[in-house]
């Protein structure tokens, strides 16, 4: 039998990994959210950085200060992935989606039905990854759909992070962790020249890694203007452009953290809201004996407020990391994507015409 793979398949693969940064609709709004700033110079967001970085004051917290979760707010969430079959001849299809994940501020998740049962699942402890594996054969028929189903829980915190220790311990470099967050990789180029100079000239001589991601944060809102291109681009070119998305901020913020030598990363998900391509991407970097602190740079430059250290309860995490490799590997495509955050997928057989369509429902669980 040949084997072939569908250009408009090809084409639907890069779109479902598409990283978007709507503002999160149809939730309720939170006193304590910023408002959209709808105009805003280049003067007026300097000004406003500026007195935001004056925020960040180190006190004498006890050694064991942690982040603050609180304001806990439960989901419920119905994924649908519908795959209409119209043409093509399919022998077999295979498609990759995330998991939501256990974190510190992303708790009692409980699934509830998928359907039909997974193929394979698969988890990275290291990067919060999870992934499951829907393998087919001979679906969809010609004219006929296939749905997958899946239905969850999950309760999401907001997190504060206010209050450092005056006195930050050093980070322990021979700890495998600490390499795996400081080394670059492919959208976090921390090895590029530009980008290792450009931090060096933000930060000066400043040693404290919570002023230092302050001043990286705060220069990457400065510099930055919000595009939506196809995909994530990643730290090098949104440098070079001086534009970018949710992502490319994240990329970029990320890679300036590391080659400064503090531990950071992107988190990769959507907002808790039904609408269609609410996806998002924000960081977070690690502070010796306190943990790691979030901060969503594009969600502070498009609404302001401060989110360097601050997000809400109306999140949806799937994984901490881009260049993802897909498990079980494909036959067709890549096995590497610079995210998983929507669905992945491939077929054999012949060309037709074929299509995927994701959805999410996400309910706000009023708390008993």
């Amino acid at each position: 039998m040949k084997r072939a793979i569908v250009l408009l398949s090809v084409f639907i693969v890069l779109v479902a990994i598409v990283i978007g940064c709507n503002t999160p609709s149809k939730v309720e709004p939170d006193a304590n959210q910023p408002k959209l700033i709808s105009t805003e110079n280049a003067s007026q967001k300097t000004a406003n950085t500026q007195q935001q970085t004056e925020k960040v004051t180190l006190k004498k917290e006890p050694a064991n200060a942690k982040p603050l979760y609180s304001n806990p707010q439960a989901y419920q969430v119905t994924r649908t992935l519908a795959i209409k079959n119209d043409t093509a001849t399919v022998r077999s299809l295979r498609v990759w989606m995330p998991n939501v994940v256990t974190l510190e501020y992303q708790k009692d998740i409980s699934s509830q039905s998928t359907s039909p049962n997974v193929t394979n699942q698969w988890k990275d402890q290291q990067a919060d990854t999870s992934m499951s594996f829907w393998e087919f054969s001979n679906r969809p028929a010609v004219n006929s759909s296939l749905t997958i189903i899946d239905q969850f829980t999950y309760t999401c915190y907001a997190i504060d992070c206010t209050d450092f220790p005056e006195h930050i311990a050093s980070y322990d470099k021979s700890d495998p962790q600490y390499t795996f967050f400081t080394q670059p990789e492919k959208y976090i180029e921390s090895d590029n020249p530009r980008i290792i100079d450009t931090a060096k000239e933000i930060v000066g001589n400043n040693t404290n890694p919570v002023q230092t991601a302050r001043l990286l944060y705060d220069w990457v809102i400065n510099y930055l203007s919000y595009k939506e291109p196809l995909g994530l681009r990643g730290a090098k070119l949104a440098l070079e452009n001086k534009w970018g998305n949710c992502g490319d901020y994240s990329a970029l913020f990320v890679a300036l953290c590391r080659a400064t030598g503090i531990p950071a990363r992107p988190v990769v998900g959507r907002w808790a809201t039904s609408s269609p391509g609410d996806w998002h991407v924000w960081a977070e970097f690690y502070v010796p004996e306190y943990g790691w602190v979030p901060a969503d740079v594009t969600n502070q430059d498009l609404h302001g407020g401060d989110n360097f250290g601050h997000i809400d309860n109306r999140r949806l995490v799937f994984n901490k990391q881009y260049n993802v490799t897909l498990h079980p590997s494909p036959q067709l495509i890549p096995s590497e994507f610079g995210v998983l955050q929507a669905f992945i997928w491939e077929y054999e057989g012949f060309a037709g015409e074929i299509s995927a369509d994701l959805s999410y429902i996400i309910k706000p669980v009023t708390q008993q």
